[in-house]
């Protein structure tokens, strides 16, 4: 294997060039401009915060809002019937909303040129030393921590005693620990290239315990894989050994993606009308008993043609957006930072110093306020972050709103790095916050900056305890880019 410097941002440049490419492709084959313009938008945002050897999370989490996103106009470009997702000003809201994620990938990249020398200058040493952390003990450590939901279910959200203390958003902070030990298991297992039957052992230890849930929670962990497989494509480094490493990971990946939209779609088609109206009682054990008889039940009785069209549904969220702007300011004026200047207080503000601090609840009351639409007492229905800074500044004011947001994002990302006790931990640590509170794109802005803050705060201090746990070792004569590396 020969490997060769590279630049931090390797797929730039050739994602604008098959950005350009499907742009034009697009259009002809979907009929419409703005079809492609949207897959011009997609390899364009993920290249521009694509990072080499890092975990691309932020170019899935861009990707991943483009799906809610685009998704119901394309199928209906198609001549699939989704017609009741798509009123109001959906073309201006499709359009608006592709150019944000462009103006969120920019400011990302700024505000990591910002930490671009330190960041530079750790990932370098991490190449050269070749720290590599003790697999077995990894393995134990993930595979405990997991094993605890076998026993009893974790869910912070329906723990009465935790709203004494307005502690769940903490517990669940703590929870999501796990994802980071999952994460660096895996990139270990593929960096050094060996020990994939750990890796299989905890994703299933982790992964049944999930179907237990009546929400699709099993999802996450899945996509935390895909990043991790992801980060293993740097086509940059040459030879035999590893081109063939590629096209098993391109396959890998494939399969996962494949696995992923027939998992959603029987999910959303089949199991989860029935699932969540089901009262499982018992242990974890009794409940995935439960759910295993449910979903044979509901897999034959429902109409397997229907499954991928109710996903698309599921996933369309461009509706909220297109409502608001038909309302604002129409009918209701914009609001001139008041909603962004709630969710600043609401994070700066800590809950633990003011206990009465007001409980955001449901979202709800933007819908009925900015959509019109009339939402049910035991329903949450958001309006999205994008469309949150549209009723504050208009689409003029949207765009920096974003590109602002996307600087501070990148930031963090920066810091969680320069902060972690480790590179390779570092590697592992930086995919939980953001695919826990940056993928959904109808996620409210106050909640997705609290949570991200404090998901960023309470996984720093964790992960302090990581090394003490694990015995590593230090590589004489690493080969950059082919072993799990760096520590300070």
């Amino acid at each position: 294997m020969i490997y060769r410097p590279h630049k931090r941002y390797p797929f730039t440049k050739s994602a604008l060039l098959v950005g350009l490419v499907a742009g034009v492709l697009g259009t002809f084959a979907f009929g419409t401009p703005l079809a492609g313009f949207a897959w011009f938008v997609l390899p364009v945002a993920a290249g521009l915060v694509w990072r080499a050897d890092e975990p691309p999370v932020l170019s899935f989490a861009l990707a991943f809002q483009w799906v809610f996103i685009v998704v119901g106009y394309l199928y209906w470009c198609t001549g699939g019937d989704v017609t009741e997702l798509l009123f109001g000003s959906v073309e201006l809201a499709i359009t608006v909303s592709l150019t944000g994620l462009l103006c969120l990938a920019l400011g990302l990249r700024v505000g990591l040129a910002i930490l671009s020398r330190p960041l530079g200058r750790r990932a370098a040493f991490a190449r050269q030393t070749g720290e590599m952390y003790n697999l077995h003990q990894l393995f134990w450590v993930t595979v405990i921590t997991y094993s605890v939901s076998w026993a009893f279910e974790l869910s912070p959200n329906n723990t009465s005693s935790l709203a004494v203390f307005n502690a769940a958003q903490i517990l669940g902070s703590i929870i999501s620990f796990r994802e980071v030990l999952f994460c660096l298991l895996w990139l270990t297992i593929l960096r050094q290239r060996q020990g994939y039957g750990y890796g299989v052992i905890v994703l299933v230890v982790a992964l049944v315990p999930r179907f237990i849930s009546t929400q699709s929670s099993f999802k996450e962990l899945i996509f935390m894989l895909f990043v991790v497989l992801l980060a293993e494509f740097r086509p940059w480094i040459k030879g035999p050994a590893q081109r063939s490493w590629h096209r098993r990971i391109g396959a890998t990946v494939l399969a996962i993606f494949v696995l992923l939209v027939a998992a959603g779609a029987v999910w959303e088609g089949a199991i989860k009308p029935k699932w969540r109206t089901f009262d499982a009682e018992g242990s974890p054990m009794d409940k995935l008993e439960a759910f295993v008889d449910v979903t044979e039940s509901a897999t034959a009785e429902s109409e397997s043609q229907s499954w991928l069209q109710d996903l698309i549904r599921r996933v369309s969220s461009i509706t909220q957006f297109a409502l608001v702007l038909n309302r604002v300011p129409a009918v209701v004026p914009h609001e001139n930072g008041q909603l962004t200047m709630r969710a600043i207080k609401h994070v700066l503000v800590p809950r633990i110093l003011y206990p009465e601090k007001e409980n955001l609840g449901t979202d709800s009351w933007l819908a009925e306020e900015y959509a019109g639409l009339q939402v049910g007492e035991d329903t949450s229905v958001g309006i999205g972050y994008m469309a949150e800074f549209y009723v504050d500044w208009g689409i003029a004011g949207l765009w920096p709103c974003l590109i602002a947001f996307g600087v501070f994002l990148g930031l963090a990302y920066g810091l969680i790095f320069l902060l972690s006790p480790s590179y390779p931990i570092g590697a592992a640590l930086v995919i939980v916050p953001f695919m826990n509170n940056f993928i959904t794109f109808e996620a409210s802005f106050p909640k997705l900056l609290g949570g991200f803050i404090m998901n960023v705060v309470v996984l720093l201090v964790l992960a302090r305890f990581i090394p003490p746990l694990l015995r590593a070792s230090v590589a004489r004569k690493a080969i950059p880019g082919s072993a799990v590396i760096g520590s300070r």
